[in-house]
């Protein structure tokens, strides 16, 4: 095939995706306002003025991003994220469309304004086909008007031959390693896992907290473990490679996401192959992947006791750590494998592009 993308060429995400269908032999060229450098094929950056408001400067770009889809002569156009890429290629009429959805533009942006919710109304309905990582966001594309029949949904998955349980520390309940994952910005709400810090060292004094990430909280996070007196108990090592994370990952008994919203999180399903138990936020996405106190736990948004209960309960139950960690290995291989989902997404752009 011949597919053009349009996404945030800065997004790790976006570049996962884009050069899998590379690695496939497909002929791919990505147009993006936002500059990238990790593609296999042709990519060009539109140039706009970045002191735009994005809801200007997306559809401003339309005609300059339509003489690049046009001199391509793609056989579909595959468009990530609907309030921009996707609302872009709406307004430039592209058929057939694919549309990419990735989390947010589903299950917080629309709830913004009425603007919002119908500019994703306006994109689904001129998409052919739509992508969903998540039961819970399909449910919602489908309210928002799209036809079920028109809806895959497949998790993105993880690479197994970076995140697995091969050569990984025996699980240690006594001076255990909590990690998160997730970005240093408000979404993911990385105070909560800070602040229920301290109750979780008076139990288990000997724990030790790994916050990976880079964003916009990183100052006030690492000031937050001032303040609680808990710095020496917690690193900051920043954003970290697949391997590294994955090194990292395999010393930890206990993954924490204290995300206020997800879809399928990868980070969980990460964390989830390299044998980590997962202690997580009580929201749709995660429910999905973890039931409580049967391949994790679950805790309430907001409550720093209820997340330090959470993992204080799990490491007093190390029968129930080892039996979840074996769980979970089980549910990665049936269903969040990288290379079997992609299969099925790129089976459905080929009945889309004939």
């Amino acid at each position: 095939m011949r597919i053009c993308f349009l996404g945030d060429g800065s997004m790790n995400h976006v570049a996962r995706w884009v050069n899998y269908f590379v690695d496939r032999g497909h002929e791919c060229f990505v147009v993006s306002l936002e500059k990238g450098r990790t593609f296999k094929c042709p990519f060009h950056c539109v140039p706009m003025p970045s002191w735009l408001p994005p809801f200007v400067r997306y559809p401003l770009s339309s005609l300059l991003v339509s003489s690049l889809v046009r001199s391509f002569k793609p056989d579909l156009v595959n468009a990530l994220f609907i309030p921009n890429y996707g609302l872009v290629a709406a307004l430039l009429g592209c058929h057939p469309l694919a549309v990419t959805t990735m989390g947010s533009d589903v299950l917080i942006v629309p709830k913004k304004s009425k603007f919002h919710m119908w500019r994703t109304r306006y994109v689904l309905a001129r998409s052919d086909l739509v992508t969903s990582d998540a039961w819970m966001m399909t449910e919602k594309i489908v309210r928002y008007g799209m036809n079920p029949a028109k809806v895959l949904t497949v998790p993105m998955g993880i690479d197994p031959a970076v995140f697995n349980s091969d050569g990984r520390a025996p699980l240690s309940t006594k001076e255990p390693v909590l990690v998160s994952s997730r970005q240093l910005e408000p979404l993911y709400n990385i105070s909560q896992l800070l602040e229920a810090a301290p109750e979780i060292l008076r139990s288990v004094p000997g724990a030790r907290f790994v916050v990976a990430g880079t964003g916009s909280e990183m100052r006030k996070l690492a000031d937050m473990a001032n303040r609680l007196a808990i710095s020496e108990a917690v690193s900051f090592p920043g954003w970290l490679k697949p391997d590294e994370l994955a090194a990292v990952l395999k010393k930890s008994t206990v993954y924490v996401s204290t995300s206020t919203s997800d879809s399928t999180s990868v980070s969980l399903l990460e964390a989830m192959a390299c044998g980590v138990f997962p202690v997580v936020s009580n929201i749709a996405g995660n429910r999905e992947w973890v039931q409580d106190g049967i391949n994790g736990r679950l805790f309430r948004l907001g409550s720093p006791t209820s997340l330090a209960q959470a993992v204080i309960g799990a490491l007093s139950q190390p029968d129930l750590v080892t039996t979840a960690v074996q769980k979970n290995t089980e549910i990665i291989q049936k269903k969040a494998l990288w290379s079997d989902n992609m299969a099925l997404i790129e089976d459905a752009l080929k009945m889309l592009a004939s």
